[in-house]
């Protein structure tokens, strides 16, 4: 059972997501890199396998211009409100 605040593939089809990831981890490291963390005091709850992408969304949201191109929102929004 999911947790209460999860969201489990909200619409957005594997293999598009796969494709995000895949553009996102293809870029320039020095790209990726502003979006990499070693905060050790921010405790997340990941311990998988699988790589992870988070932003603040309110109430000072991530500005859709500061993402890179391959996570932006538009190209998700479309999947979402389809």
């Amino acid at each position: 059972m999911p947790a209460k605040n999860e969201v489990i593939n909200h619409g957005i089809r594997m293999n598009e997501m796969i494709n995000g990831i895949r553009r996102f981890n293809e870029q320039d490291t020095e790209v990726k890199k502003q979006f990499y963390s070693s905060n050790f005091a921010q405790k997340s709850g990941v311990a998988n396998w699988k790589d992870t992408f988070g932003c603040n969304v309110a109430p000072d949201s991530t500005k859709p211009e500061e993402l890179p191109d391959v996570c932006s929102f538009n190209t998700y929004f479309t999947f979402i409100h389809r």
